[in-house]
């Protein structure tokens, strides 16, 4: 089984949209760089293992 174990940009305020979410299995989920307000600086990296 694959897991999420770094993100440096996740985002949590707006809507919840982790990192897990790109590996969960449901095309419903997503994940996505805050775009909350101070935005992370790019690139944005995932690492799963």
């Amino acid at each position: 089984m694959s897991n999420v174990i770094y993100a440096n940009s996740e985002e949590t305020l707006a809507e919840d949209s982790l990192a897990n979410n790109l590996i969960d299995g449901d095309a419903s989920t997503i994940w996505h760089s805050v775009w909350s307000l101070p935005h992370d600086p790019l690139p944005h990296r995932v690492l799963i293992t």
